[in-house]
């Protein structure tokens, strides 16, 4: 699905997006989404990969081994988090 304010990181020559809002307008009606997708550039797909802990917008993500680093981000507009999580980062395959 269409992804903005999310986070962009790497994972084995992938992209990886951490959250955001489901799709970009000036709404706060618009949903923040807990999804992690990669896109594999070599074969042009899309691959569902986990599901954050709760719906983030704009977090901070940084994968590091195997371990997903997600911090910062907000529940809404108005609900700024102050958080780090980690959670098992499975390699996109």
């Amino acid at each position: 699905s269409l992804r903005a304010l999310a986070s962009f990181t790497t994972n084995d020559g992938k992209i990886v997006i951490v959250g955001g809002r489901s799709q970009f307008k000036a709404s706060p009606s618009r949903p923040t989404v807990s999804e992690i997708t990669a896109y594999d550039p070599q074969s042009n797909t899309w691959q569902d990969v986990e599901k954050l802990w709760r719906n983030l917008l704009a977090p901070a993500a940084k994968i590091i081994k195997d371990t997903l680093y997600v911090s910062h981000g907000a529940a809404a507009w108005n609900q700024p988090l102050n958080d780090l999580k980690s959670l098992p980062f499975p390699r996109p395959s």
